[in-house]
């Protein structure tokens, strides 16, 4: 049997970051860690059962409960005030391990790979970060350190060293290796996630990479190269043209050029959350995303004017509202064989057909005021860091090209608002990762439910109400947010459930929020 030891709660210092959590729930590569870990179990030991531990009065969300499910991890709830001593006596005495011995991983550690003995402590080289951790010598290879991943044998003494060893683990481990001789064994990858800094390493040597780009993390140096090369070109060009305004909402631009014939900028790594991840995944209380859409509206405010020619700016956006939206949706209808002219169905209830709800939108788009400033053009959340510490957000991966391909970084601040919407209200980032329930068996017929508990429920009703831009409310960009999930739909044809979900949601946004 495997235990993922996940009984307390993470430190104050990560509480601060995800709210009160326990470790294996902590955010990691837009997943869970409890993903990560499992996946890794189940590769080297494909026959071993997985217990994972939890704070008894820990409520887990719908969402977490399906996921460790799906992974085939069986939940002990331990009570909240046991030492890790007393809660894997607690566990041990309530399920049998068999003969294949104990293996216990740490709820706060991911590692690449096990060793696969029994009887043995895995170690690393002590890392240089002023954390206390136990610790071995080896003569040939210096100073090492317990890294959170051990093996028993004998279920029996185990739990015998457990009982006496007075609530320390060290001393229960090391008891056990008096009457089992234990091995010290060297770890390969190991990231330690139980702290707020090594949680932040941790975070970039584990990047997550996307099809159309690549990121690589080195001395605290993001570098990031991909295709289409005028991408990554226009990206750089936003950066270096920001205003003074503006810096302070950005990382540092390091460097920028051609290498090997590649385009390539480089920024400074920030140790932040992206705000993506602790929606999903986190468990941050109403106030914190209260304080965080007041930083958002900050920025804002100070990316609002200064366009050279607003007339250009306007005509930029309509081409871009109109143009990118009936483009990317021929692709689509043409690709599934979808009628546009015929009527859809959501809930059970008819809507117009797509065309008709395109050309709605369309209209209470244009309709509305422009916005004219620095324009962002993928303000979601996944693109925005929060710096609890300096009182700021920090964002990335602009476009920094309009919809003919020319490099700006102006233009109309609604889409903006709308890309943010389409993440607070529209869920993007819930369909992403795999967090809803899609129902569209017959033609023309979806259905599409969220769970959310009463915190997420109140944070979108304070996203609602916030007035990000004077122009305009976020109700009356609603219409643009529903046209953006129809473009994207061409660019997840990787995922057709995902696809569809992006369909579905399309047509849960309009009947909510658009249509009258």
């Amino acid at each position: 049997m495997i235990i993922i030891n996940s009984g307390a709660y993470v430190p104050p210092e990560l509480q601060a970051e995800f709210g009160v959590i326990p470790p294996c729930m902590l955010p990691l590569a837009n997943r869970k860690l409890i993903e990560h870990q499992a996946r890794a179990l189940k590769a080297a030991f494909p026959d071993q059962t997985i217990f994972v531990s939890l704070p008894r009065q820990y409520a887990m969300t719908v969402h977490e409960t399906e996921l460790l499910k799906r992974l085939g991890v069986s939940v002990i709830r331990t009570p909240d005030h046991f030492s890790l001593c007393a809660a894997l006596v607690y566990i041990l005495s309530a399920v049998e391990s068999g003969d294949d011995g104990v293996r216990i991983l740490r709820g706060d550690t991911l590692f690449g790979d096990f060793p696969k003995e029994l009887d043995l402590v895995s170690v690393a080289p002590s890392p240089e970060d002023g954390y206390k951790r136990e610790k071995e010598r080896a003569a040939s290879a210096g100073e090492l350190v317990w890294t959170g991943f051990f093996s028993f044998s004998s279920a029996r003494s185990l739990i015998r060293c457990l009982a006496l060893a007075k609530d320390s683990f060290t001393d229960a481990v090391r008891a056990y290796g008096r009457e089992h001789p234990l091995r010290f064994a060297p770890a390969g990858q190991w990231f330690d996630l139980g702290r707020v800094n090594t949680y932040f390493r941790s975070r970039a040597a584990l990047t997550t990479q996307r099809a159309f780009n690549a990121l690589s993390v080195t001395a605290n140096v993001v570098t990031k190269t991909g295709t289409p090369p005028e991408k990554i070109e226009a990206e750089a060009n936003w950066f270096r043209q920001a205003p003074a305004r503006l810096r302070k909402y950005l990382p540092q631009l390091i460097a920028h050029g051609h290498e090997a014939g590649r385009p390539y900028y480089q920024l400074e790594y920030l140790p932040l959350s992206p705000l993506n991840e602790l929606y999903v995944h986190g468990r941050n209380p109403v106030s914190f995303w209260e304080y965080a859409f007041d930083l958002a509206t900050s920025f804002f405010v100070d990316a609002a004017g200064g366009a050279p020619d607003e007339e250009a700016v306007l005509q930029a956006a309509r081409k871009l509202y109109a143009d990118k939206t009936w483009q990317r949706l021929s692709l689509f209808t043409e690709a599934e064989g979808l009628d546009a002219a015929r009527p859809l169905y959501y809930a059970g209830e008819q809507l117009p057909p797509l065309r008709d709800i395109c050309e709605d939108c369309l209209r209470k788009t244009l309709d509305l005021p422009c916005a004219p400033g620095i324009l962002h053009g993928d303000l979601c959340l996944s693109n925005i860091l929060i710096d609890l510490r300096a009182g700021r957000i920090k964002v990335i991966d602009p476009r920094g090209l309009d919809n003919d391909g020319t490099q700006t970084i102006y233009g109309d601040q609604k889409y903006d608002l709308a890309k943010l919407a389409h993440s607070c209200i529209g869920l993007y980032d819930f369909i992403i990762s795999g967090y809803y329930q899609l129902e569209a068996d017959e033609p023309y017929h979806y259905d599409l439910r969220f769970v959310l508990d009463e915190r997420l429920v109140a944070v979108q009703a304070g996203f609602w109400e916030k007035r990000f831009i004077p122009q305009c409310s976020v109700a009356d960009v609603m219409p643009l947010t529903v046209l953006l999930f129809l473009s994207m739909l061409p660019l997840h044809n990787e995922d057709r459930g995902k696809q569809r979900a992006f369909f579905a949601n399309a047509l849960r946004l309009y009947r909510a929020h658009v249509l009258v």
